[in-house]
C-alpha cells in the first residue's frame, strides 16, 4: 500500500510561527513552497514541521517548527505528518515465521 503524503495541505489556514523561529524561504508558487520546505527538511538544511504559502498577498513561503493556525483567505499551510518507525522486511517481531516476502 502507498503511504500518506509527508505533508498535509490545509487551504485558507495560515500557520503563525512562534517568535524568532520563522525561516523565510522566499517567493514561490504554492507547489514550489511545498517542494522547498520538503527538500530543506529532508536534507536537514532546515528544521520544520509546518510551512505557509501566502498566495493572496506576496507569495512568500515561511517554514517553522510549530505554530498556531488562524483563518487567512488565500493562504495555504503545509503540516508535516508524523512518520511511524519502519520495520525491515522479514522482521515482523513475531519470532521469525512469516512477515517476509517471497517465501
Amino acid at each position: 500500500t502507498m503511504e500518506a503524503p509527508a505533508w498535509e495541505v490545509i487551504v485558507d489556514i495560515e500557520v503563525v510561527c512562534g517568535a524568532g523561529e520563522a525561516i523565510e524561504l522566499g517567493a514561490h508558487t504554492r507547489d514550489g513552497c511545498l517542494a522547498r520546505a520538503d527538500i530543506g527538511v529532508q536534507h536537514g538544511w532546515h528544521a520544520g514541521a509546518a510551512a505557509v504559502w501566502r498566495g493572496a498577498t506576496d507569495s512568500s513561503c515561511t517554514l517553522c517548527a510549530a505554530g498556531s493556525p488562524r483563518h487567512r483567505e488565500g493562504a495555504v499551510s503545509f503540516v508535516r505528518r508524523a512518520r511511524p518507525a519502519l520495520t525491515p522486511i522479514g522482521h515482523d517481531g513475531g519470532g521469525g515465521e512469516g512477515g517476509g516476502e517471497g517465501g
